[in-house]
Parts: C-alpha cells; structure tokens; sequence
C-alpha cells in the first residue's frame, strides 16, 4: 500500500513539475504580459494588470482571438474584478470584443456571445444564440453543449445536440 502512495507521489510531482516549467516557458514567451485563462477564469501572472491590459488591447488591435475574448470579459464583468477600474462594465463593448473573437473561431467566445445573446437578449437575438451555441458545441465545449440540451429539452425534441446543431449550421450566421 505504502508503494502505491509512493509512486502515486511520484508521478504528482512529476506532472506537477512538467506543468510547472511548460508555464514557466510559456510566461517567459509572451513576457508575463497577458492574462492567463483558466477556463472561464482569467488572473494576471507576472504584471500589474495595466501592463496586461496594455498588452492585451495592443494584441486585440492585430486581431488576437484571445486577447479580444479577455477584452470581452473585462466589459462583461467589470474591470474592477480585475484591478483595472478604468474599464466599466458595457454589455455593448462586451458583445463587440465575444462577436469578432467568435467570428475568429476562438470556441470560448462563441460559447459567451451564445449565452449573452440568450441572457441578456432574450427572443431578440434566439437565432444569433443558436448559432454561436453551436458553432462552439462543434468544438466540443461543454457549456454550449447543455445550452443547447437545455433548448432541445424546452422544444420537447428527441433530437442529439448535433442533430439540432446541423440545419441551423448550414443556414450560417444570421444577420
């Protein structure tokens, strides 16, 4: 039992350590300037967070998917959840930034602009909502996938999500 746990042990700090210094390398590349995303979750490592605001709208003006997700994010929510009170909370220039990221196929964004536009827009927007949700289930991600789960289940359908997903694919992006 004792040699189970051991190399248990082991391999932790083995994968640990990898992980470790794949970060290390990867903050070192990109100078320790942008904020790193966990998920929905986003932290500045290695700055302050207006040296990575900086470097993220200078990244977004290129048209950096991500950086224009992280620019989304920070209007969605406010700024000051992030150090950065200088950037209001504007579902405007949030929905802007999650759109053109979309539009770039980062999966994370397509998934936001799906959720803001079923939120905040309800019944205004459900055909942009749609879209987006399935644009991002097409890669896979989780969140887009019970939305629209969630949505098959209202309608009563016995559709699969890629069932649901393909006629509203095909018709492309609405207007």
């Amino acid at each position: 039992m004792n040699r189970r746990y051991s190399t248990f042990s082991c391999l932790l700090f083995i994968v640990v350590g990898l992980a470790f210094t794949i970060f290390a390398q990867a903050s070192a590349q990109a100078g320790c300037k942008c904020p790193i995303l966990n998920g929905s979750q986003m932290a500045f490592v290695g700055c302050k967070p207006n040296e990575a605001l900086s470097t993220t709208i200078a990244r977004a003006k290129q048209g950096n998917p991500k950086a224009l997700y992280i620019l989304g994010r920070l209007y969605e929510l406010g700024g000051k959840t992030f150090g950065l009170p200088q950037i209001k909370w504007s579902n405007a220039l949030a929905e802007r930034y999650y759109l053109e990221s979309a539009r770039r196929g980062y999966v994370q964004a397509q998934a936001a602009i799906g959720w803001m536009y079923g939120k905040y827009r309800a019944g205004q927007k459900r055909g942009q909502s749609q879209f987006w949700f399935c644009k991002a289930a097409e890669q896979y991600n989780d969140a887009a996938i019970v939305n629209i789960r969630d949505e098959i289940n209202y309608e009563r359908s016995k559709k699969t999500w890629q069932e649901y997903c393909k006629p509203i694919l095909k018709k492309g992006e609405p207007k």
